[in-house]
């Protein structure tokens, strides 16, 4: 009968995969990823629909902290044209 290893017996070093989760910050809001297999510009046009200044907002990142990507909006307040 073939035996399995208890998991306190299992290798160290090996580590489950964590699926990431994309985060999108605007102003400490945090907005879910409402197109997951889209890119971020894609989302950033529907978060756009709630909030008209992410429209023109840099994104920046990802910066990874644990299993999310955080991509934050960057807007330019206060630029006259």
């Amino acid at each position: 009968m073939p035996t399995t290893a208890s998991p306190a017996a299992r290798p160290r070093g090996r580590t489950t995969p964590q699926r990431i989760v994309r985060v999108f910050m605007y102003n400490g809001i945090k907005l879910e990823d409402s197109l997951p297999g889209r890119s971020p510009e894609a989302v950033r046009r529907v978060h756009a629909t709630h909030y008209a200044a992410i429209a023109t907002a840099k994104i920046d990142g990802p910066e990874m902290q644990g299993n999310e990507a955080i991509y934050t909006y960057t807007t330019q307040a206060g630029v006259n044209g």
